[in-house]
């Protein structure tokens, strides 16, 4: 048995925090720390610390060949009791992360649902050593970067998917442009994961989502393909009511028989005459009767695809005369159509022939009705 015990750093690299095998060492025991390094003692279950970078003496109750008898008495138990802790004050890189289960989000743009996962990488520094071995370690021999991932990867896969989420919702992107945006989101997500490792002496170094991928379903092939179909027609400058016209006047060229108005007009689309005007000259030409006593008065159609026939019956209309030139206004003009001379006619302005009651002008000499003079 060794009178003076060398304690020193025997963890891996990958670890944290590492509690070294040999307790209880005796009196003036040498503790060696590393640069990048501390070491606290736990002397009867209080903690001593920290220990720098360089060769510590350790005084202890724990005497050579004494202990021994000591452990005779309380049943070979030593009652001075030292655990020495090495922490790695080193940046752990390469920590991954992943969403393992995918979550939906809706595109802002196409209001669409869509399942996503994201994943990527962070590296954190044990800033306060204390509050790590005392929030965190405990009595465990030694804490990885598995560790990291199994303790905190709950709390942190939740606060990745809310920040995703609202970054998402905030700027308004759709699923297309999320991989332009891998840096902000990185930055956003960054600053309550700190909050919340801060807690236990660790700090999160760096942050970054490397991918947010795109759950493909059929919904997803579905708006793929249709922005693709509508991306071709843009770049041949063909809109989605061109197209369907020269599919139906490819339709009407392989069943000539129908003629008519239909074969006219379709003989005018393949020609490359416009879909819209050729379709409402149809319909115009198709709902125009013919029958007396009626006009044809045109009317803008609901489609704005040219102008269809309405009907008006012919009745006679009151009729009044200009004031300064005589010409014959249709009842309730307001100017004249040749002089542009306004005209009274209101019923406030117009005269009641004596005798008969009937309205006349206001400047009337004689009564149109029953020629009595004014």
């Amino acid at each position: 048995m060794a009178i003076i015990d060398v304690i020193k750093y025997e963890g891996g690299n990958n670890v944290l925090a590492w509690k070294h095998p040999k307790e209880d060492f005796n009196t003036s025991a040498q503790l060696i720390v590393h640069e990048t390094q501390e070491a606290y003692i736990f002397k009867d279950g209080q903690l001593v610390g920290p220990y720098s970078a360089g060769k510590h003496t350790i005084k202890t109750e724990n005497l050579p060949g004494v202990r021994h008898l000591i452990g005779l008495v309380t049943g070979g138990i030593n009652p001075n009791h030292y655990e020495v802790y090495y922490i790695n004050k080193v940046c752990s890189m390469e920590i991954l992360w992943g969403t393992s289960t995918p979550w939906t989000i809706q595109d802002p743009s196409l209001q669409i649902p869509f399942e996503m996962q994201a994943n990527g990488q962070f590296a954190i520094r044990v800033s306060n050593s204390k509050d790590f071995l005392l929030k965190l370690i405990g009595t465990i021999t030694s804490f990885t970067k598995k560790n990291i991932h199994d303790y905190f990867s709950g709390i942190m896969i939740s606060r990745i998917k809310d920040c995703i989420t609202n970054t998402i919702k905030d700027e308004e992107l759709s699923h297309s442009d999320i991989s332009s945006h891998l840096v902000d989101i990185s930055e956003r997500v960054r600053t309550p994961l700190s909050e919340t490792l801060g807690k236990y002496g660790l700090s999160l170094e760096e942050f970054v989502v490397e991918n947010i991928s795109i759950i493909k379903d059929e919904v997803y092939d579905d708006v793929r393909k249709a922005m693709g179909t509508r991306a071709s027609n843009t770049i041949k400058g063909v809109t989605e009511q061109e197209k369907m016209g020269q599919e139906v006047a490819k339709a009407q060229a392989q069943n000539p028989g129908t003629g008519g108005q239909f074969g006219q007009v379709f003989t005018g689309i393949a020609a490359g005459a416009a879909v819209a005007p050729a379709i409402g000259g149809m319909v115009r030409n198709a709902v125009q009767p013919f029958s007396d006593g009626q006009s044809n008065v045109q009317h803008r159609d609901q489609f704005s695809m040219g102008t269809v026939r309405k009907h008006e019956t012919t009745e006679a209309k009151a009729h009044i005369k200009c004031n300064k030139c005589g010409f014959e206004l249709d009842e309730g003009s307001k100017f004249c159509n040749q002089c542009g001379t306004p005209v009274s006619n209101s019923e406030d302005s117009m005269l009641s022939c004596p005798v008969c009651g009937a309205k006349l002008p206001a400047n009337s000499k004689f009564c149109n009705s029953c020629g009595t003079k004014l």
